[in-house]
């Protein structure tokens, strides 16, 4: 039965974290990227909602939903060079990056229930996109 129990405590993929205890469904964070956003229907390509979380491992999973490039998530590990905590209040513009592409988040200056998102292919830009973009909020 404990182990049963213990099972519980790992991250999506299975992976068990030693001293990891229960924590809230919801990720979201004022002020930070990690939790669910939502976006206005009638948008375009992108879906309605899309999540930004930091696992027990300390891996960012992302759950893009629909979008033009048709990433619809990504896995960027702890140790990866691309990583950025997503729960840091401090880091208010990222962009993540896996083979399939990129995913590429600013919250808006001064209001931080709104965050612009730019998905694509290819490789990070050096820096947020003057066009092609989205704007999610909470």
């Amino acid at each position: 039965m404990r182990d049963a129990q213990y099972a519980l405590f790992a991250d999506p993929g299975g992976t068990r974290v030693d001293g990891a205890g229960c924590r809230s469904a919801s990720r979201d964070i004022a002020g930070a990227l990690s939790g669910q956003w939502f976006l206005d229907v009638g948008a375009g390509a992108y879906d309605g909602q899309i999540a930004i979380a930091k696992e027990l491992t300390g891996d960012v999973r992302l759950a893009l939903g629909t979008n033009p490039s048709g990433i619809g998530s990504m896995i960027i590990g702890s140790g990866g060079s691309g990583h950025a905590d997503p729960e840091n209040t401090a880091v208010t513009e990222h962009c993540y990056s896996d083979v399939t592409g990129y995913a590429f988040f600013r919250i808006e200056s001064g209001d931080t229930t709104q965050m612009d998102v730019h998905v694509s292919s290819g490789l990070c830009p050096a820096s947020f996109p003057t066009s092609g973009y989205v704007a999610y909020s909470r």
